[in-house]
């Protein structure tokens, strides 16, 4: 199995949102946000847990790591609303829509990677802080994040993402 990961450099990111505005309009049909730009700035959404605690929760078997790429996919249509998945994930990736009473979380724009394109968050930011590699491109310094990676609980879950701070420049 090949995995994705999100690289995400603070020291690039302006806070300019454009990847948040990018992914609410490929997701219109959604109302919410499935990427979040945080204070300091962390660009996040759903990091394709190794062990996805969502996935682990789910009653219905909604939730799915696919095995060829790592990618964590909600089937939305089996679904049945009981927002556990939104609750125990701990970076609170899954959106809730009170209005379709559906979770939904980001799947990195599947249907744009299986068409050779980068999602949608990733192709919108101007200053290139947002990334995404297979875990064959990764370098060692990206490999050695991963190692030490310095999101919470990241050691229960292995978040498929990986952190640039500013002061590791």
């Amino acid at each position: 199995m090949t995995q994705y990961y999100f690289i995400f450099n603070q020291e690039l990111c302006t806070e300019c949102n454009s990847c948040v505005i990018a992914c609410v309009q490929k997701n219109e049909e959604i109302d919410g946000q499935l990427r979040r730009v945080l204070p300091h700035p962390i660009s996040i959404s759903c990091n394709h847990c190794q062990e996805p605690l969502c996935q682990e929760v789910c009653p219905v078997n909604a939730i799915n790591k696919r095995p060829q790429d790592g990618i964590v996919t909600v089937n939305s249509e089996e679904c049945i609303g009981c927002k556990r998945c939104a609750k125990r994930c701990l970076y609170q990736a899954p959106y809730f829509s009170e209005t379709k009473m559906k979770t939904y979380k980001c799947d990195l724009c599947l249907d744009r990677l299986n068409n050779k394109m980068l999602p949608k968050c990733v192709e919108s930011c101007l200053m290139q802080a947002i990334e995404l590699k297979q875990e064959v491109e990764l370098s060692n310094k990206e490999k050695n994040l991963i190692a030490n990676n310095s999101l919470p609980n990241s050691g229960v879950i292995k978040p498929n993402y990986i952190l640039k701070k500013i002061e590791e420049r």
